[in-house]
């Protein structure tokens, strides 16, 4: 769907017609670019910007050219590794995609109202990661090491999530870092059930003979329960008994022992 740009909007104000009957609006931005007004909101009451726009193979393109992100900067920090990736996977796993900002969706002209509904659930989802944010009580753990990681230790190439097992995806690695000297399998804990996770990990590991060394980052190793520090003690190779010393320390080790 392309070409005439009066033909292409003509075609739309049909297919949304018959969708939200009447309530929307279309508006000519540029060429072969049209905002759709339909009442869809973000929580502070502000109408959502959803754009159309043809694309190949007579299909569309449903997306927001970063309209959401730039409304959501107002009063939420996205700028960090932890946030980046909370964002992508939110966008993601509701069955959208980004690109430099721009949240967008394809569709076939048949399934244009569905997916500008599907879009607008993940711009909602988008908008409420400050609302998660302040939802979490404790500590930011997991954001700041996952920040210190990737500022401090970047020249390390470190891979987050990574799954050394082909066949067994569900045991993940917090974060891969390798070496001159091989990889270091680095666990992020906060809690017994992390801890319980990470150590059947690394059992996993040992057990398909993956040559790694493994390293506990915990939030506070005195909150696990005593059974549980024996069996950190017993299968880690290395062990930072909470954020700051880790952060501390980390650099000095790993240049000891890796390089």
């Amino acid at each position: 769907m392309g070409g005439d740009s009066i033909m292409l909007e003509q075609k739309l104000k049909n297919i949304l017609r018959a969708s939200f009957h009447n309530d929307f609006s279309l508006e000519k931005k540029r060429n072969n670019i049209f905002q759709i007004f339909v009442p869809i909101y973000h929580e502070d009451g502000d109408m959502m910007d959803i754009f159309i726009s043809p694309s190949d193979n007579d299909s569309l393109v449903v997306c927001d050219y970063g309209m959401t992100l730039m409304h959501l900067s107002y009063s939420y920090e996205i700028n960090t590794p932890y946030r980046e990736n909370m964002l992508k996977t939110i966008i993601v796993e509701n069955g959208a995609q980004f690109d430099n900002g721009n949240i967008f969706i394809k569709t076939a002209p048949d399934l244009l109202f569905e997916n500008i509904m599907q879009l607008s659930q993940v711009l909602m989802k988008v908008s409420g990661m400050k609302y998660i944010a302040a939802r979490t009580p404790t500590t930011p753990f997991y954001e700041d090491i996952d920040n210190f990681i990737f500022k401090n230790l970047n020249k390390f190439s470190p891979k987050k999530d990574f799954s050394p097992l082909e066949k067994h995806p569900e045991y993940v690695v917090d974060y891969c870092i390798n070496t001159l000297r091989g990889s270091f399998f680095l666990f992020t804990i906060r809690g017994n059930e992390k801890a319980l996770s990470s150590v059947v990990s690394v059992l996993t590991f040992q057990k398909n003979n993956l040559p790694f060394t493994s390293i506990g980052v915990h939030d506070d190793y005195t909150k696990l329960s005593h059974a549980n520090q024996k069996k950190m003690m017993n299968v880690m190779d290395k062990q930072f008994y909470d954020s700051n010393s880790f952060m501390e320390n980390v650099p000095d080790y790993l240049s000891r022992v890796a390089i």
